[in-house]
């Protein structure tokens, strides 16, 4: 009569906990770079979202909206946003509207020099970088902290 054996010997338990360890080493700091992509990705959502906005109501009134702070959305802006919009999205991060050298916001009047777009003020180091990474491709400015995605400048209109 042979005797089966039960379980595993003490060797096959440490190589395995020792595979599953570096895969979990190899795994965990995917998951973080996942984790700011995404979080980045709402956030050109999001700004997508002011761009459009600021379209509407340049259609509607012929006029850009106003300059705001950063954390608060333009007055002519809100019936053109979702009401579930908003400016300070999360602790770290606040969005802004940015309108300069355009007097009224009226197109016609615009300076050399204006700019008009909408922006993010991100604390976070890792995720404002992959904030501009993702905008890469457009027309952006970067102040302080704050990444702008730029619609109008000396060199773009829209």
């Amino acid at each position: 009569m042979k005797l089966r054996r039960a379980g595993f010997t003490l060797i096959e338990l440490m190589i395995t906990v020792t595979i599953v360890g570096l895969l979990a080493r190899i795994a965990i700091p995917r998951v973080g770079q996942f984790r700011v992509r995404a979080h980045a990705a709402r956030i050109v959502g999001d700004l997508e979202v002011v761009r459009g906005a600021a379209f509407q109501v340049a259609a509607d009134s012929a006029r850009y909206p106003a300059a705001s702070s950063p954390g608060t959305i333009p007055a002519d802006m809100t019936t053109y946003l979702p009401s579930s919009m908003s400016f300070t999205p999360e602790p770290g991060v606040s969005y802004v509207w940015r309108l300069t050298g355009m007097p009224g916001g009226d197109p016609g009047q615009a300076t050399e020099g204006a700019t008009m777009g909408m922006g993010a003020d991100v604390t976070d180091d890792q995720l404002r970088e992959e904030l501009q990474r993702q905008l890469a491709a457009q027309v952006t400015m970067t102040s302080g902290t704050a990444v702008y995605w730029l619609i109008w400048g000396p060199t773009i209109r829209p």
